[in-house]
């Protein structure tokens, strides 16, 4: 009775379990493509960058190409003799562009979507142990229609009918999360430095 019961629960937990995990894959994508199509925070990064070079001339730190992206959490931190690294980067940015006060606007889905995603490693567990899971019970549920070999057994159809139905959802869970992973990785090669980064892969 316990597998039955097991498989039953599978069948009325499965899609919504796997609509979810497809949205929150997808809703990270866009994130990404919104970080990376984005010039607002690509501005921003290139101001520091020259400002830095401009404070450290005349050594070897003020030839820099970049630098960490740790490094904007400190930046409100630093100041000078009247204002702050920081709200000079607001001023000189102001100047560029009016409607950079804003960025926002400029951002909406890494503002409203990004907090609720999971981190993209939890995301690749969640789809591997579906999918695992969906296997697992597939295979449950030929032992016991075998066993039971019964055209009338009313737990064997809808077992069937189940499996047969969503037999492209473990795929497409997986192509989504390897589209998630190639998205992650651009993004991070993009703002990151490139040679430290290490790519992620897909469990």
């Amino acid at each position: 009775l316990k597998p039955r019961l097991d498989i039953w629960l599978f069948t009325l937990q499965y899609r919504d379990q796997c609509t979810l995990l497809l949205n929150q894959l997808k809703s990270f994508c866009r994130v990404c493509d919104e970080l990376v199509n984005g010039t607002a925070l690509r501005e921003i990064i290139a101001t520091i960058v020259a400002v830095g070079n401009y404070l450290n001339g005349g050594t070897k730190r003020g030839r820099a190409d970049g630098f960490e992206i740790s490094f904007l959490g400190k930046v409100r931190n630093m100041k000078g003799t009247k204002i702050s690294l920081l709200e000079y980067v607001a001023a000189e940015m102001k100047k560029k562009d009016s409607t950079i006060v804003d960025i926002k606007k400029k951002y909406p889905l890494l503002v409203h979507k990004s907090s609720e995603l999971p981190p993209i490693d939890e995301m690749s567990a969640s789809v591997q142990k579906l999918m695992q899971r969906y296997s697992n019970m597939q295979k449950k549920s030929e032992e016991i229609t075998k066993v039971g070999d019964d055209s009338e057994d009313k737990f064997g159809n809808v077992a069937k009918d189940f499996f047969a139905t969503t037999s492209e959802l473990p795929k497409n869970a997986r192509e989504e999360m390897d589209k998630a992973v190639a998205t992650y990785n651009r993004t991070v090669m993009w703002f990151g430095d490139g040679e430290k980064h290490k790519e992620r892969t897909a469990q």
